[in-house]
């Protein structure tokens, strides 16, 4: 089964994540992107990261699942790891906007599982981003079209398998936990 979870920027995706792998040995999978590298990143751990025609590369050669660019990076999900996972009947954990999560869908419709994580408010949202704008030093600019980007996602979100909202990420990450769990349980019963 492959588990698409998209959020919103800010939502906290990459803590939930984290704890996932941490706690539930359940790794997120490994994708590409052209972004540079932020601080405690490593190169095959938290991305492949790749130049601009390297990535470009990969989408000439059909070596990408999906891909899309977004805040003016372009990622991706390596299509030949991917399979050889579903082949191994691994469950499969990717981090994706809703465009990459819709191009997943739509190629894996049977294995795919959409998982939506929602901040708690629209208030909450907007301070966690302009907490990540002191981490990341992006202008007033940038939060403002995140915010913006913001919106319009979590329409998309609402029409998500499942929506967790993510108050606390350990309860969250153990609610990710048990929806991997049953839809695993379940498509070995549809067999």
């Amino acid at each position: 089964m492959i588990f698409v979870v998209s959020a919103a920027s800010g939502t906290g995706k990459t803590t939930i994540l984290k704890i996932l792998a941490q706690t539930y040995k359940i790794p997120r999978f490994t994708t590409c992107t052209t972004r540079p590298a932020r601080r405690g990143e490593k190169n095959g751990r938290d991305y492949y990261f790749r130049t601009k025609p390297e990535f470009q590369n990969l989408i000439k050669s059909n070596g990408l699942a999906e891909w899309a660019s977004v805040y003016g990076f372009h990622y991706g999900t390596p299509r030949a790891r991917l399979e050889a996972s579903l082949k191994k009947h691994q469950p499969i954990v990717l981090a994706l906007d809703t465009q990459g999560a819709a191009q997943i869908k739509a190629q894996y419709p049977k294995q795919t599982v959409l998982v939506a994580l929602l901040p708690p408010s629209r208030k909450e949202l907007e301070k966690r981003i302009r907490h990540r704008q002191k981490e990341t030093g992006e202008n007033d600019s940038d939060v403002k079209k995140r915010l913006s980007e913001a919106k319009k996602e979590l329409k998309i979100l609402a029409g998500y398998d499942y929506r967790i909202v993510n108050e606390a990420s350990e309860k969250t990450a153990t609610l990710l936990y048990r929806i991997i769990q049953s839809a695993e349980r379940n498509s070995y019963t549809l067999l």
